[in-house]
């Protein structure tokens, strides 16, 4: 089947398949995490956020590879270094993402990620000289200010859309909230109503049918999912199964065991990361009845063949 038109979503003169993105995630979006959502139909993955040129941990020939569209994620609070990483990776990804938006103590302390949301004409001297130097779409991330005193969301959308960015997403929480609280969706919908770019929603995106309502009801151009995809990356096959409109008898059942060794067989071939496939294995888990003691026994698990047998036998 293919997608209804009201679901298309085109970012800059890129068309995706599914109005459905990977959120940027640090310590989760291995390579072969990203691999395992565009697998699963997700429309544009990404990679997590990159600082420097010195930095970047991903194999860009690889990312080149990748089934579905791929976002590269910049964090930086210099144009320079900005500039320098977008020139890099721009042969091998197709959009160029910016983090303005991550609320990490550290990252805050070094005036990079969320910290700049109070200062809206940086962000545009961090991103203009991007937009004009290179080929591919440009996106911002952000969140709707630092604080509720200092709300700009609206500001930077403008802002953004008036410098060429092609997409902005929209995590709708504060900064200093971090992950409390409940994303506030209608934001979002303020952002789109405003906004002559494409809006994407993020922030407690956990099933298809909130995916369907906020693209349905108009409060966004496309949904983006981090920690609903982290624990389930075949969400996103139900999500565009169900924008479809698939009878639910005909909707594709995914269990755990099978994303765990899809992702498994590339994993296995590329990293000799003994806890980053427990931290893995134990997110695809989190679904299960008895996820707590399946969590603690592959914590105990001292290899990747131990990890492998113990999910293929205890899960159904």
């Amino acid at each position: 089947m293919t997608l209804p038109k009201k679901y298309e979503l085109k970012i800059g003169s890129l068309a995706l398949k599914s109005p459905t993105l990977l959120a940027p995630m640090e310590a989760v979006n291995s390579e072969s995490f990203i691999k395992t959502c565009a697998h699963y139909s997700c429309g544009l993955v990404s990679t997590q956020a990159i600082e420097s040129v010195e930095d970047n941990f991903y194999d860009l020939e690889s990312l080149k590879k990748i089934p579905s569209p791929v976002s590269f994620q910049i964090m930086t609070n210099k144009a320079e270094t900005a500039l320098e990483l977008a020139k890099l990776v721009e042969p091998f990804v197709d959009v160029i993402d910016f983090n303005f938006g991550c609320p990490l103590k550290k990252t805050l302390g070094e005036k990079k990620g969320g910290y700049l949301l109070q200062f809206p004409h940086l962000i545009k001297r961090i991103v203009e000289p991007v937009v004009k130097a290179v080929n591919i779409p440009v996106s911002i991330k952000i969140r709707l200010g630092f604080d509720k005193d200092r709300e700009t969301f609206l500001e930077i959308g403008r802002l953004a859309e008036s410098i060429g960015v092609s997409t902005i997403t929209l995590h709708a929480r504060y900064v200093k909230d971090g992950y409390r609280g409940k994303a506030d969706w209608e934001k979002i919908k303020e952002l789109k109503k405003s906004s002559g770019i494409p809006v994407i929603a993020n922030g407690d995106i956990f099933k298809p049918g909130q995916a369907k309502m906020l693209l349905d009801q108009d409060y966004c151009d496309g949904v983006m999912l981090g920690r609903g995809a982290k624990n389930n990356p075949s969400i996103f096959l139900s999500i565009k199964e169900v924008l479809e409109s698939l009878p639910e008898e005909k909707r594709t059942e995914v269990s755990a065991k099978e994303i765990f060794n899809f992702f498994y067989e590339d994993f296995v071939s590329s990293s000799d990361n003994l806890h980053q496939l427990q931290d893995h294995a134990s997110w695809f888990v989190s679904g299960e009845k008895n996820a707590s003691w399946l969590k603690q026994r592959i914590k105990e698990k001292s290899s990747f063949e131990e990890i492998k047998l113990f999910i293929n036998k205890n899960i159904n």
